[in-house]
């Protein structure tokens, strides 16, 4: 089964920083969650406009 194989972007979207930003950036998700965002190819974004961004909209 090949994971990495989307045909979109997938952005998951949370404002709730303290669960998942770190404590110097609250946009940059956390370590222990980037390594499994990246193996699905998925991004974080902590707001609406960053989101936007990232999904080229």
């Amino acid at each position: 089964m090949e994971i990495n194989s989307l045909t979109s972007a997938v952005v998951f979207l949370s404002s709730n920083t303290n669960d998942y930003g770190t404590p110097t950036s609250r946009s940059q998700l956390k370590t222990s969650l980037a390594a499994e965002f990246s193996t699905l190819g998925m991004h974080y974004a902590s707001g609406h406009g960053m989101a936007k961004a990232l999904l080229g909209l």
